[in-house]
């Protein structure tokens, strides 16, 4: 019997506020401003074909993700420029340089003002571990080092692929908040229990390795490094114990 409705009409789909956050976000989202001609960075062909034979053994022997791939080659340059150049001054040039030789970024894609903002990251970084160190043992400033260049390449990585490392962050925020209610934990409070879900979310999910769980869950709690004032960071080293304390 006919009862006058349309069989094919479908019923539309009402979007939780959640969803539109998302879509929102998303279509935010810019790709990243290619330098100009004054300011791009040219390299070697010759050397950028061996820096990426080179680097391409190396990445061979471990399956990563592209994100977490570009993240180890900052911190193996990293490590080695700042063992030479300890201050950081001025190593934001070699690093772009390098990483544009293994061509982990397309040539021509960073510029000059590439190399003023990492350079402004890793000053903070060095000025952070400058006041973290004092009155440490051998082991404790091990430890803070290798904490400090897990946050740090992984911001250096993010900020050098902002689209990318955006987008993920929106899908993985909007799991978070459609699923972190649901959630049950016994036993915790529960911010310890959003930073347990957030944290699984990480790894399954996003797939992020213990240097991108260890800096984005930094950020949920704090903010990048490099947001943080010279002031600030000088009353930092307090919060940051505590914060090492509940972490690890």
């Amino acid at each position: 019997m006919d009862d006058g409705k349309n069989p094919t009409q479908i019923k539309a789909i009402k979007l939780s506020k959640y969803t539109h956050a998302l879509l929102g976000s998303l279509n935010s989202i810019k790709p990243k401003t290619r330098p100009d001609d004054l300011s791009k960075i040219s390299v070697s062909q010759t050397v950028s074909f061996f820096a990426l034979a080179y680097e391409k053994v190396r990445n061979a022997v471990e399956y990563r993700e592209d994100h977490q791939i570009r993240r180890a080659a900052i911190e193996r340059i990293m490590r080695r420029l700042l063992t030479l150049n300890p201050t950081g001054k001025d190593v934001a040039d070699g690093l772009i340089r390098e990483l544009l030789w293994a061509r982990y970024f397309d040539a021509d894609s960073l510029g000059s003002q590439d190399i003023d903002s990492i350079q402004k990251i890793i000053d903070k970084y060095i000025f952070l571990l400058q006041l973290l160190i004092v009155g440490r043992t051998g082991s404790q400033r091990e430890f803070l080092y290798r904490f400090l260049i897990d946050l740090l390449t992984c911001e250096i990585e993010e900020n050098l692929n902002p689209s990318g490392s955006q987008k993920n962050a929106n899908y993985t925020f909007f799991i978070y908040q459609v699923l972190r209610n649901k959630i049950k934990l016994e036993g915790v409070s529960e911010d310890q229990k959003n930073a347990f879900f957030l944290a699984a979310l990480e790894r399954t999910f996003r797939r992020s390795d213990r240097s991108y769980q260890r800096y984005h869950l930094f950020i949920t709690f704090y903010q990048p490094i490099s947001s943080f004032s010279t002031e600030e960071l000088k009353d930092f080293p307090i919060s940051f114990q505590s914060y090492l304390i509940r972490s690890t």
